[in-house]
């Protein structure tokens, strides 16, 4: 009976740990190339439930005419509704869309560097990179995307650690 009694707590806490994973934030890592500018990152992304992501976190390099830069991603205040730039040229709302081509939609991602411009990325489509400085460029890229998989949220894996204690101890009372 004691046997039992360990294997459901053991399945019930890993029933708890798939279940909260489902809903874990996620890390993906990605790269962009185009005749004048190329860059990687990485995106820290909660899923929408739909397979589709919203970006909360970002950064990365890039380099562009030869001269290299950081990129900090800038958040969408509305949610999953687009937003403009700070400097009112582009929209942006960072969604992600890692099964589907493209893996954005015409608003994509925004994000600043650290020499004051922002720079667009919305996909593979001709325009699809845009960075705005004393000069715009607008170019098309590759923009690739490879999920690292899901962060372990705290809550996660102290559930974890609830299950194997209580299995220990049920355990060593048998």
């Amino acid at each position: 009976m004691n046997m039992f009694k360990s294997l459901s707590i053991a399945v019930i806490a890993a029933l708890s740990f798939g279940m909260s994973q489902a809903q874990a934030t996620e890390l993906f890592d990605f790269t962009f190339s185009g005749p004048s500018a190329s860059g990687s990152g990485t995106l820290v992304a909660n899923p929408n439930g739909d397979g589709t992501f919203t970006v909360i976190s970002g950064s990365g390099t890039e380099t562009v005419l030869g001269a290299s830069d950081t990129l900090t991603l800038l958040l969408n205040p509305n949610g999953i509704s687009f937003a403009k730039s700070p400097n009112g040229i582009f929209l942006f709302n960072d969604q992600l869309f890692p099964t589907a081509n493209p893996l954005m939609d015409q608003y994509g991602l925004l994000f600043a560097t650290s020499s004051g411009t922002e720079v667009n990325i919305w996909g593979t489509d001709a325009n699809a990179y845009i960075y705005a400085n004393q000069r715009t460029i607008k170019e098309s890229t590759t923009f690739s995307l490879n999920d690292e998989g899901v962060i372990p949220e705290p809550a996660s894996i102290a559930l974890l650690g609830l299950g194997l204690l209580a299995f220990t101890a049920v355990r060593r009372k048998s």
